[in-house]
């Protein structure tokens, strides 16, 4: 509610998935607003879980998770939030380690924080 309140006419937002609560409850306020803004979700390659189950369009589960982004290191998505992101979610992009830790590095150096992998801007 907050990024829709302070920042108007959003045209995407990319939103890390781990276990599915935060990109379903950004899909669910973005429709209750009535807003056009698409939502696209990123997950690590090395945890494909949700891209595979959205292009599958049922939940798929992988053997491992590896990734140095611990929060989006899942292997089995919640049922709930698949179903939402299954409808709102406008795509999911992949991005590999070295993304994240060149995407951590420039948010360390542009803020002077750090941040776990999952948290960075990406792509």
């Amino acid at each position: 509610m907050e990024l829709f309140s302070h920042v108007k006419d959003l045209d995407s937002v990319y939103v890390p998935i781990g276990m599915g609560s935060g990109i379903a409850g950004l899909i669910q306020v973005r429709d209750l607003l009535g807003l056009k803004t698409k939502i696209v979700g990123v997950v690590a390659k090395g945890a494909p879980t949700f891209a595979l189950s959205l292009a599958a369009g049922k939940i798929i589960n992988t053997e491992q998770a590896q990734t140095i982004a611990d929060g989006v290191k899942t292997r089995s998505p919640m049922q709930e939030a698949f179903d939402i992101i299954r409808i709102g979610c406008d795509h999911i992009v992949q991005v590999n380690d070295n993304e994240i830790a060149k995407a951590m590095l420039q948010y360390y150096q542009t803020t002077h924080n750090l941040a776990e992998g999952a948290l960075v801007p990406l792509p």
